[in-house]
């Protein structure tokens, strides 16, 4: 079997990995979109016929492990004819994500896996786990062909609330495989310096920092589930609604459905309000708007600025001329919840010094989506692979602490 990691050797993100078998078949983990702006005449990971303009012959199957863009932002640029394979919730999350940016849905060959039921691709037999991350429904993949066994562990933490699904996939993954490819993104230096806190950690510090009387507004990813829960249970802690808009209730109640989660349509001490740029791409005008079921907890800016007070209200920066034209603000907290790399985008900025200059607090109050070193350590001592191969990282000089670790680059082609 060969093993080759087109991206992601020494990069956070533009994950992309390709795995051929003695008998040609061939899958990808990933096609993710760089996070960071791409230098000049960089191009897409060199995947033989992945592509629509390639005639060459397709790969048999693209995997995707999680719905953040860095590990499907590039699914647009394949061929329609590739089976692509993902959890029922990413796909829902993926078709609400294209929604909002008007685009239509992913045309390709669709195909759902669920958790610790494997599957075949010609010779491969995959067996998905799902792990905790910040984003609902990510996987790790157990990898076996050819007599070998190659483990890619995908994002993932413990500190999360869904913690526990760490220690049930060391219980049953196989010990002693070939290859552990493993992220490694919080091995930056000056990036992820301090221990992560647990999200109940994190919800008790967001409940300490409400200001009886005060506004209260939180900036966050509306597909981090973890921190949605966190801010509704928040609210209700405080004797407060939470306030989210129609997106995020949206992507709430399609996720509501077989999982414990608020299901904003029903569920006491949450309304929805309909501005935004997102909302505004959701709504249409008839009986089959997805967004009928929230008019009844719908909430409109005359009464959120007479009960500011009494929310925790999600805020993004394309609000700012709505919350300034009709709510009077001195005092309260901006929570920023998201990774710091964001802060100095202009939206952020721009959300920022329109609460200091309302004398908010802007406090930082957020938790990271990947494991620490301990985390990871903990993986590689339980599974006990016979080689260490970092991925989603730019520190691959970290991990000689984890293991045997074989450093490769983007492109090496890799015999296992």
């Amino acid at each position: 079997m060969n093993l080759i990691i087109h991206r992601g050797t020494q990069e956070i993100g533009g994950t992309c990995i390709e795995l051929i078998a003695a008998d040609g078949t061939r899958i990808i983990f990933d096609v993710g979109m760089q996070l960071e702006e791409p230098a000049d005449g960089a191009e897409d990971p060199a995947v033989a016929g992945l592509y629509s303009t390639d005639v060459s012959n397709a790969p048999n199957a693209v995997l995707i492990s999680h719905p953040h863009l860095d590990h499907y932002g590039l699914l647009d640029e394949i061929k329609n004819s590739v089976a692509v394979y993902a959890g029922a919730a990413t796909w829902k999350l993926m078709d609400t994500t294209r929604r909002v940016f008007s685009k239509p849905n992913y045309n390709v060959c669709r195909h759902c896996f669920a958790h610790a039921e494997a599957f075949v691709i010609g010779s491969f037999r995959i067996t998905p786990y799902l792990m905790d991350h910040s984003a609902f429904d990510s996987y790790a993949f157990v990898i076996e062909a050819d007599g070998k066994t190659i483990i890619y562990s995908g994002d993932f933490r413990e500190h999360g609330r869904k913690g526990k699904l760490l220690d049930m996939f060391l219980a049953k993954a196989p010990k002693h495989a070939d290859v552990l490819l493993m992220e490694g993104t919080c091995l930056t230096e000056g990036l992820y310096e301090r221990k992560s806190w647990s999200e109940q950690m994190l919800e008790s510090k967001i409940v300490e920092s409400v200001i009886l009387g005060k506004p209260y507004f939180f900036y966050s990813s509306s597909q981090n589930i973890d921190r949605l829960v966190t801010f509704y249970r928040t609210a209700l802690k405080t004797g407060r609604e939470l306030v989210i808009d129609a997106y995020t209730a949206n992507i709430l109640e399609d996720l509501a459905v077989g999982n414990k989660l608020p299901k904003p349509s029903v569920y006491d001490k949450i309304r929805v309000h309909f501005y935004g740029r997102s909302t505004d791409r959701l709504i249409v005008n008839d009986d089959k708007s997805p967004l009928n079921k929230f008019r009844p907890k719908k909430i409109q800016i005359p009464e959120i600025a007479q009960r500011l007070g009494e929310l925790v209200l999600q805020v993004r920066p394309g609000m700012i001329a709505l919350l300034s034209n009709h709510c009077q603000i001195d005092g309260g907290v901006l929570a920023y919840s998201l990774w710091s790399g964001y802060k100095d985008k202009p939206d952020s900025q721009r959300l920022m010094k329109w609460a200091t200059d309302r004398n908010m607090a802007v406090l930082d109050l957020h938790t990271s989506g990947h494991a620490g070193r301990d985390t990871l350590k903990k993986m590689a001592v339980g599974l006990e692979p016979k080689v260490i191969i970092p991925i989603h990282t730019l520190a691959p000089g970290e991990y000689g602490e984890f293991g045997n670790v074989r450093l490769v680059g983007d492109g090496e082609v890799v015999t296992i």
